[in-house]
């Protein structure tokens, strides 16, 4: 953690207050960058200038907490009618998931509503013509390989909500940084 280096008698506030603090960016003495993580809590009382670091890392936690209950809670009835249409729709379960690296390379399961007929992997070769990129990424305008449904998930980005789980479980983030 790095902290700001000021003269303190520049921190003093006519307030005599202790509970009043100033917050300020926190530069880093070898490259002077800012973080965007990290602040400095100088008190207002010129009888205590000791310097407190703050980080925002738990609020965001409590804050991509907060926000995957609440849209978990608000979208469960659709996760349950969706659980239902899906397989109906086409054979095969209603989730998609797949491998993916996330920080540190660490590796985790991303889950989605799935949106294409299954086994579709086993016919990409069929449709590469198609294909609207080089290399690895595949990319069709209209894929004959999504249903009806799947194209309205999408559309909508419906299919995306079983990420809510992945952001309880740390694996992504809803509030950035």
């Amino acid at each position: 953690m790095s902290f700001i280096q000021t003269n303190p008698a520049e921190t003093q506030s006519p307030s005599p207050s202790p509970f009043v603090a100033f917050l300020q960016p926190a530069v880093n003495p070898e490259s002077q960058a800012l973080s965007a993580n990290e602040f400095v809590a100088w008190p207002a009382s010129s009888d205590d200038v000791s310097e407190v670091s703050f980080s925002f890392e738990p609020c965001k936690r409590a804050l991509d907490i907060f926000l995957a209950l609440l849209f978990l809670m608000a979208t469960s009835p659709l996760f349950l009618i969706l659980c239902v249409i899906i397989p109906l729709n086409s054979r095969g379960s209603p989730f998609y998931k797949q491998l993916r690296k996330g920080r540190k390379g660490i590796p985790f399961w991303i889950y989605k509503f799935r949106s294409m007929h299954r086994d579709t992997h086993r016919y990409q070769a069929k449709f590469s013509h198609f294909n609207e990129f080089d290399g690895m990424l595949f990319k069709v305008s209209y894929d004959p390989r999504v249903t009806p449904l799947g194209r309205w998930l999408r559309h909508y980005h419906i299919d995306e909500l079983p990420q809510l789980w992945n952001v309880l479980y740390r694996f992504q983030k809803i509030a950035a940084g």
